[in-house]
């Protein structure tokens, strides 16, 4: 079993990096360049949310993403003692981000689905370890 838990955690770790750097990169261009055109956004998508451009929500992404998810991969790889329940939370912050967006944007990208199963990955490894670790 610890070696299942082994692999978990391996995989834990590169998902939170490459959603980390993916929410860091895309947080910094949409800070800086707030119209969003760098990344091939409009800001006509934007007619149901708050905003009236990507700034804030630049930040939102940096911070609750990018430097979150980053911050929990290296705990995790450190073996911190609540590193599982990090995983989960950061899980459940990229998976309630991406039901916001679609909330806001009202569209559906193949990109979002793809974020949505991993936050839904990174939830399951996180009680999976759990589990294994309090039997």
């Amino acid at each position: 079993m610890k070696n299942r838990n082994y692999l978990l955690r391996i995989a834990g770790i590169i998902i939170l990096i490459i959603v980390g750097l993916n929410a860091v990169y895309a947080g910094i261009v949409l800070i800086v360049y707030p119209n969003g055109e760098i990344l091939g956004l409009s800001r006509t998508i934007l007619k149901y949310s708050p905003f009236t451009d990507f700034y804030i929500p630049g930040i939102f992404l940096l911070v609750l993403n990018g430097i979150s998810s980053i911050t929990v991969a290296i705990s995790t790889a450190a073996n911190k003692k609540y590193y599982p329940r990090l995983i989960t939370m950061q899980g459940i912050i990229l998976v309630f981000w991406l039901v916001f967006q679609v909330n806001y944007l009202r569209k559906v990208t193949t990109l979002q689905l793809a974020m949505v199963l991993l936050g839904i990955l990174l939830i399951s490894i996180g009680e999976i370890i759990t589990v294994k670790k309090s039997t």
